[in-house]
Order: structure tokens, then sequence, then C-alpha cells
């Protein structure tokens, strides 16, 4: 069972929190029976690097950080039922993703910037601040939840942070996702700096990069990541 339902962080503000809280639940509680009605053998849950607050600890703040807690609702929900039936359960907790069918690509740095250089347009990068990501490509990540359920059936649940090979500021991202595009003249807008704390959202990478070696798989690159990404784009976002 690979199990990706959630109200994204984005629906608080539309539904309100109380009605944000039930809603995953109910898609919690609806998912739990349908594994147990179907006899999944394992399960892939796509957790969140939200789930982490101050200094790598797992959030509790349920009005500051609601989508977070919904994930530790999750997580602590599947790796019960997973223990109860005997059955693997990879936990991946996402940071940043890139390559096809990204959605919402002007809400993410790397997809956005790629969207204007595929548009002619200048890239606008609207923080003030230090802003630094890391990516890993979508086709790695899952390669990696399914290889994980098949190395270690009914084992203690997998949880593992998504990170790629290095970390970028936004604006040495932009600027090679220019690069790799062809088009290094594109024109990079930024917010005057405001004294404000870096914003930097990285996994940490380490039981990731231990799966990948146990199974053989050779991640790609950023640069290989943008190029993936960029090709999705062009052909179903620049029409």
């Amino acid at each position: 069972m690979l199990h990706y339902a959630c109200l994204t962080k984005d629906r608080v503000a539309a539904f309100g929190l109380a009605a944000f809280l039930a809603g995953n639940d109910a898609i919690r509680r609806n998912v739990i029976d349908f594994i147990q009605r179907c006899g999944a053998q394992g399960i892939f849950l796509p957790s969140s690097g939200a789930v982490y607050g101050p200094a790598r600890s797992l959030t509790q703040d349920t009005q500051g950080n609601p989508y977070g807690v919904c994930k530790l609702q999750d997580e602590a929900a599947f790796s019960s039922l997973a223990a109860s039936r005997a059955i693997p359960l990879v936990v991946a907790r996402v940071f940043n993703i890139a390559g096809p069918f990204i959605n919402k690509p002007e809400a993410y740095a790397l997809s956005s910037f790629l969207l204007a250089i595929l548009q002619n347009r200048p890239i606008e990068i609207r923080a003030a601040g230090r802003v630094v990501r890391s990516y890993v490509h979508i086709d790695d990540l899952l390669t990696l939840a399914l290889a994980a359920l098949l190395l270690s059936p009914n084992a203690t649940p997998y949880y593992f942070d998504t990170s790629g090979e290095i970390s970028v500021e936004v604006e040495a991202l932009a600027t090679r996702a220019a690069t790799v595009l062809g088009r290094p003249d594109t024109l990079i807008r930024r917010a005057k700096p405001d004294g404000r704390g870096d914003d930097v959202y990285v996994g940490d990478g380490a039981a990731m990069r231990r799966l990948a070696g146990a199974v053989g798989l050779e991640m790609r690159n950023l640069e290989q990541q943008i190029h993936d990404t960029a090709s999705y784009l062009a052909r179903d976002h620049t029409t």
C-alpha cells in the first residue's frame, strides 16, 4: 500500500484548523480500514520534514505546525498497524523533491525557477534571507521505498529523511538551473536582505544513503534532477 493522501499545509487557511485536523484524521482512518480489509503486505508512507521542530525535535505544536503534527500522527498510526499485522513499513520524511509530475510548480523554488526560464521570464527570488534546500529525484525516492519494503519484511519500521548529494542556496540553484537549461544569461532578481535568519530545510540523509548503497542505487545528481523536472514542465506546463 502506497499511501499518499493527506491534506497539505495550505489547506489550513482554506478549511480552518479544526476541519483540517478532522479531515486528515478521516483520511487516516479510511486508509487503515482499507489496509485491514485488503490484506496489504507492506506500507509506504511519505511523511514530511515538517515533523521536525527546533533542533530537530519532533513537533508538538498543533497551532503553529498542524501539518507536521498530522504527519507524526500518521507515522504513529501506521507504525502500530504494521506491527499488529507483522508487515513492513517504510516512512520517508520528505523535504525537497525533483523530477516529473510535480504539482503546484509555482509554489516551490526549483520548479518556479524552471518555469520562469522556460517561459523566458526573469527568475524572481522573493526571500530576503538565505534559503537552503537539497533535492532528491522522485524516481529514486520510490525505488528506495519499494526496495526497503522488500529488503526488510516483518522488520522494525524503516524511517529516513530525504536529502540530495549537496545542499544549495536558492540563488545558486537558480543560476545552476539556468546553466543546465542552456540559458545562463537569465536575469535573476532577488529581494534585498533584511537581516532575517537562515531558512534551511534539509534532511539528514545518512539513513537514505545507507539504503541506496545496500540496493546498489546510484542516485541522480542535481543537474539530472533539474533536467528531468524541466522536461516535465516543458511538456505539461508551458503551452
